[in-house]
């Protein structure tokens, strides 16, 4: 099998199924015949002690350090809270501490995926912008050449948020008619998105952030952090969408701008009994937000020309008949809606799943090789 999947001779798998077996990153568990003919087939499966992925999540508040062992299971997290003031660089130790406390050489650890809530330019490795890490943030280009001195041949990504969410959809979500580009949109307290442009056969080719969170749909519309006027994220962010519900409904709503805050998830429920219960004030703010997402997509969708897409974030507690209002006004005004008629999907990817997704994102890195034909 490992021969027909990677287009190359029996006996070059052969070889390098050796080399694995001999590094620890694969064990044989025995053969299965397939037919009456033939040798049979050496099982294979990966040894989770073989390698290991740290994931470095960088939010508002601090820093998560995930271990990841060779299946992909979450072995350890730690997290930094960073102080108010006198932020110090501490990723050195915590990743330390985090190899010492499971017994992981640092020969061990293959790759380090960097995830941050902004713009990322891959190949400097080097956050461009974002609205929610502080300037003087407490993971700076510092923390990254620690890293790079630290573990010279373990691979380091830096990664958009929207990327790693739309990685997690592509590898552990279903994935249907998918031969062209999937899109993911994230809508929590902040927005974002990102697209997975795959070739005929829906295999990945690569992948790249979108600031959907700041495109201008209102120009007289409210101030964003960003600095402009009426972007997406400044009206349908969830924290400015519970702020508008609160002042023009009335309804009494505990929220945070920290992402991740059950509070928040919380007061998302709150609104969808609202809706439920036929609270007028509160439907028309949703109808009128729903409109705004749709017209946004249609925008973005009419670029890029998506199989299909995955809505994530706080909002899908709202549940379809809601994501049925944004799908009603994008087919009414989307030139090409009638060829892809089962285009959105409320996503299953939770906090675990795009952590996950992290994870296999950098052992793809690690494990990914070209070939000639």
């Amino acid at each position: 099998m490992l021969k027909e999947m990677s287009g190359l001779s029996a006996s070059t798998v052969s070889l390098l199924v050796d080399d694995l077996i001999d590094s620890n990153i694969v064990k044989e568990t025995g053969s299965e015949q397939q037919s009456s003919r033939g040798r049979k087939q050496i099982m294979l499966e990966l040894c989770e002690s073989g390698g290991y992925f740290i994931v470095i999540e960088v939010i508002s508040t601090g820093v998560f350090y995930h271990l990841y062992n060779l299946i992909c299971e979450r072995v350890e997290t730690l997290k930094y809270n960073a102080p108010k003031t006198d932020a110090k660089h501490v990723t050195d130790s915590y990743v330390r501490t985090l190899l010492e406390n499971n017994n992981v050489p640092a020969e061990l650890l293959f790759g380090i995926n960097i995830i941050y809530p902004g713009i990322v330019d891959k190949l400097a490795q080097k956050l461009v912008y974002s609205v929610i890490i502080p300037e003087k943030s407490f993971f700076s280009d510092d923390d990254i050449e620690a890293l790079k001195k630290m573990f010279p041949n373990a691979k380091l990504l830096l990664t958009s948020y929207s990327c790693v969410v739309a990685y997690a959809e592509y590898v552990l979500s279903i994935q249907p008619n998918l031969n062209k580009t999937l899109l993911s949109v994230n809508i929590f307290e902040a927005v974002s998105a990102a697209a997975i442009i795959v070739n005929e056969k829906g295999e990945r080719l690569f992948d790249f952030p979108i600031e959907f969170g700041h495109v201008i749909v209102d120009r007289e519309g409210p101030l964003c952090r960003c600095g402009n006027r009426g972007c997406l994220e400044a009206i349908v962010g969830s924290s400015k969408l519970f702020a508008d519900i609160a002042e023009k409904a009335g309804l009494e709503l505990e929220y945070t701008d920290v992402f991740f805050d059950p509070a928040n998830i919380e007061a998302m429920l709150k609104v969808k009994l609202e809706m439920e219960n036929g609270n007028s004030k509160v439907i028309e703010i949703m109808d009128n937000v729903a409109e705004i997402i749709a017209y946004a997509l249609i925008n973005l969708t009419n670029i890029i020309d998506p199989s299909c897409i995955f809505i994530n974030g706080l909002i899908i507690l709202l549940g379809d008949k809601f994501l049925s209002k944004i799908k009603k006004i994008y087919d009414e005004h989307n030139l090409k809606h009638l060829e892809t008629p089962d285009l959105f999907y409320l996503s299953s990817i939770d906090n675990d799943k795009r952590l996950k997704g992290a994870a296999l994102m950098a052992m793809d890195e690690v494990f990914a090789f070209s070939y000639d034909n």
